[in-house]
């Protein structure tokens, strides 16, 4: 109102021609600022369904009947029938503008295991609230392989009161590692008479890491990972103060820490008792995870369940010894994208490594080489490699092409552990079942 005032006061000895120009424009501009820009970039589409297809064919013929016959009553029918497909194309229209909606997953999973997804619809608008939203949102698999599901994620929000804000989730289930993208997201509704539908399209993008399907290690795994004999380092953990973990009470000896003096059992026994310590060795394994991928003509049908099993040793190693346990893995992926993570020693790195093996796709080119080279660091102090591939031992080939000094004299002496996945090396050492 005080604008309007403003207006009109300003306007005192123009032309009313002049000053109904300027008026409207104004009042057109002013309307142009105050719609929303998502009104521009997501319109809101609207069409029949089918009920309101079988209504409009009801109205045509009344409308129709009511002209050949002159029958007032008929004509009041199709105003009626005609006002009432207007009204639900204006509040459908209505309910959609101005929602938010905004989607809540977790970054990553392992296979298999079923997530809740999370939909929040918030209505912003002070007045008009909205009914029978229906949010779908799109799955696709982006890596390794490009596949796009038949299937939706629907959550169906009853009601959302003006300024409020309405939650409710929906379960999906990855059966295959990759990286996956949920979105875009589709908004719906056919309130109040479901004669049409109104519809927004968001482009609410959001990806999903989801980890290889882990298997269970033997304990005959242990000889591939046995240190004196393979020649693997050892080191002694911390654990606060004491070094290793604690087993039993002995005699005071010189040289003992004063710290790790056990003053109950030494004023029970009179003479000095100290706390005795196991020193756990610990294990620091170069793995070399070659995904070469031969010609067709030389690929089978289980060639891409061997890789797979491949995918999951590596990723079973790393959790079972990193993440659960203390010791440190060096890992090299030769597969499309090489890469190399040369001590992994933390959960965090471990699950670093678990997105890289999630995405990890087979090499038309020879890359083994190239991952050798990249684990230099961690040969230097452990000349021990346990390379799991596809294809028989190729260490003599390699020995041929590497030319520098270095390369020479480490490759003179590695310790190398080759399991051919498809002469069935991996069996005994690790269980594994893949998805249905």
């Amino acid at each position: 109102m005080i604008e309007r005032k403003s207006v009109l006061m300003s306007n005192r000895g123009r032309t009313p021609a002049s000053w109904l120009s300027r008026s409207s424009s104004r009042l057109f501009s002013f309307a142009q600022r105050t719609t929303p820009s998502h009104r521009n970039h997501e319109p809101v589409r609207y069409r029949f369904t089918r009920e309101g297809f079988n209504f409009l064919l009801i109205l045509l013929f009344v409308l129709i009947a009511a002209i050949l016959r002159n029958v007032s009553l008929l004509i009041i029918l199709a105003g009626v029938m005609t006002g009432l497909m207007l009204l639900q194309w204006r509040i459908a229209y209505r309910t959609l503008l101005g929602l938010n909606v905004t989607r809540r997953l977790p970054t990553s999973m392992p296979a298999g295991q079923e997530v809740d997804v999370l939909v929040e619809v918030h209505n912003p608008r002070r007045w008009l609230g909205s009914w029978l939203i229906v949010v779908e949102d799109r799955l696709a698999r982006v890596l390794p392989a490009k596949e796009v599901s038949t299937k939706l994620g629907t959550v169906l929000i009853d009601e959302v009161q003006p300024g409020d804000t309405r939650r409710s989730s929906y379960t999906l289930k990855f059966n295959h590692r990759g990286q996956y993208r949920i979105g875009g997201s589709t908004i719906s509704t056919r309130f109040p008479l479901s004669l049409g539908v109104a519809i927004r399209e968001r482009k609410l993008f959001q990806d999903i890491m989801i980890h290889p399907r882990l298997g269970q290690i033997s304990p005959r795994c242990r000889e591939l990972l046995e240190m004196e004999r393979q020649g693997l380092s050892q080191a002694t953990p911390r654990a606060g103060v004491n070094e290793g973990e604690f087993y039993g009470l002995r005699q005071w000896h010189n040289g003992d820490s004063q710290r790790w003096i056990h003053w109950r059992t030494t004023a029970r026994l009179g003479e000095l008792a100290v706390r005795q310590f196991e020193q756990q060795q610990r294990l620091h394994i170069s793995l070399l995870v070659d995904l070469y991928r031969p010609p067709k003509k030389d690929r089978d049908a289980e060639h891409a369940k061997r890789i797979e099993r491949i995918v999951a040793f590596a990723a079973t190693l790393a959790t079972d010894l990193v993440g659960k346990g203390r010791h440190k893995l060096g890992v090299a992926i030769a597969g499309k994208e090489l890469f190399t993570s040369p001590s992994v020693q933390s959960r965090i790195l471990v699950g670093h490594l678990l997105d890289q093996l999630a995405i990890a796709q087979e090499a038309d080119t020879d890359r083994i080489e190239l991952a050798l080279q990249s684990l230099y660091t961690c040969l230097m102090r452990n000349p021990v490699l346990l390379v799991i591939s596809t294809r028989p031992n190729q260490i003599e080939s390699i020995r041929q092409h590497i030319s520098d000094a270095v390369g020479q004299r480490l490759i003179s002496r590695l310790q190398v552990r080759w399991l051919n996945v498809t002469q069935g090396d991996l069996e005994p050492f690790f269980q594994w079942t893949d998805a249905a």
